[in-house]
């Protein structure tokens, strides 16, 4: 009877999955982007079946699609947006998951910070120039601290938590070999006034959102090569996946992940394992002198070229402080920091992203925001180093200090580049964040 039960959710589903792929075929939507929109239906269905692997399945299956989130499609004579849909579905899986076990969940952690942040977010909704990108960038934040809570809830033994580790390392594998094959191919993203040419993003968006992805993953491959078992199949896996995930790293020319590289494997060695750090920096003492590319993007921080990146970058900041000026408090309204900038600067003047977390929830939310975004960080800090205090054995204690280095890493670099705006990334991350919790109360 359970079985059958199952089978007609199951079918009640993958009805409407089937039908929206036919519409979008039917209305000229791509054949890829409309499989995958399907696929996406599909791991959302066995997720109310199984929440647990449909968890994971989601985050083996977001970084793929995320070249595809920021496109919009017309169906039924609607205007939709990819990303928004995700984050929708995601929500509504992570309220059914919650709600089915609000009994065994006496206190989420960190509850309190997400709320302040989420409501300060949702005031600067009064002034808003665009309440409609307001509403879809809530939406997606409030799935990413839904993911945190589900992951907390679902992670219930030492095994999911591997088991959750090792879907964030197989989850970059795609994107990392697509990756290879647009540097084979030479069909990277070119910047020839930077020097820059074939910057490989994979599956992503922006080779920057790949970048950040990737260090993620390589950190938990350091994790299990320093504290895993020592199978042979094991250590060959992990140190291939890792030597991937580390030439891949450097085929971005992200600098801003190669500094947080860099913070993780000094950390990792001056306080546990200086072995691994020597042959750490050998390896990226190499690369530096035997890549030309490597070197000039590393030269270019001292260089003073108007047309640099850094330049660039701090131009920008200079005309995002003088527009947060003129709406300190509240700021233009949640997600709108990229409008605000094209209004002001226009589209010749490059990109519009803040490329600075902090400016950009400034911009989008003003002091208000702002301090609710330093409350959630700080919060989440000393949450990790508590349990990094805590813990007593020695395989969970690497990891909660791998966890702990990593996070702030990100927190640092989101000085000079977009990391919360990554959502493939802070899924994950959350997701990782919400297994080490669950840690502290269930093994």
């Amino acid at each position: 009877m359970h079985n059958l039960l199952k089978n007609k959710i199951l079918l009640f589903f993958l009805t409407p999955a089937i039908l929206l792929f036919i519409i979008l075929l039917l209305s000229g939507q791509n054949f890829t982007f409309s499989l995958f929109f399907f696929i996406i239906f599909c791991v959302f269905s066995i997720a109310f079946l199984s929440p647990k692997t449909g968890l994971f399945l989601l985050l083996l299956l977001r970084p793929c699609l995320d070249y595809f989130t920021q496109q919009t499609f017309s169906a039924a004579g609607l205007n939709l947006n990819f990303a928004g849909i995700f984050a929708i579905l995601a929500i509504v899986f992570s309220l059914f998951v919650i709600l089915n076990n609000i009994g065994r969940v006496k206190r989420l952690p960190l509850f309190s910070a997400w709320l302040f942040f989420l409501a300060a977010l949702s005031a600067s909704l009064i002034t808003s120039i665009n309440l409609g990108t307001g509403i879809t960038e809530l939406l997606r934040l409030i799935s990413t601290m839904l993911i945190f809570f589900v992951s907390y809830i679902l992670i219930e033994s030492k095994r999911d938590l591997a088991n959750l580790i090792k879907t964030i390392i197989v989850s970059a594998l795609i994107p990392s070999l697509v990756a290879v094959y647009q540097y084979l191919t030479q069909t990277g993203l070119t910047v020839p006034f930077e020097g820059v040419y074939n910057r490989v993003f994979g599956t992503f968006a922006h080779p920057n959102l790949l970048a950040f992805y990737l260090l993620l993953a390589l950190a938990l491959c350091f994790v299990i090569l320093l504290t895993g078992d020592k199978k042979k199949i094991s250590i060959v896996f992990y140190s291939g996946a890792a030597l991937l995930f580390l030439i891949t790293l450097f085929m971005t020319y992200t600098r801003s992940a190669w500094l947080g590289l860099l913070i993780l494997v000094f950390m990792l060695g001056i306080t546990r394992y200086r072995k691994f750090l020597l042959v750490a920096m050998i390896l990226l003492s190499l690369s530096f002198i035997s890549v030309e590319q490597i070197n000039t993007r590393l030269q270019s921080f001292t260089e003073k070229d108007p047309s640099s990146s850094i330049q660039w970058r701090l131009q920008l900041w200079s005309d995002s402080l003088d527009y947060f000026k003129q709406k300190p408090l509240l700021g233009y309204g949640v997600g709108t920091s990229n409008e605000v900038i094209i209004q002001n600067r226009g589209p010749q003047a490059g990109s519009s992203d803040a490329h600075n977390d902090y400016l950009r929830i400034a911009l989008d939310s003003g002091l208000l925001g702002l301090l609710g975004f330093f409350f959630l960080i700080f919060s989440l800090l000393t949450s990790l180093y508590k349990i990094y205090r805590r813990q007593n054995k020695p395989h969970l204690k690497t990891l909660a200090f791998v966890i702990l280095i990593l996070t702030g890493s990100f927190y640092l670099i989101s000085f000079g580049d977009n990391i919360l705006a990554n959502t493939a990334l802070q899924w994950t991350l959350w997701a990782l964040l919400g297994g080490l919790f669950a840690t502290e109360k269930k093994f």
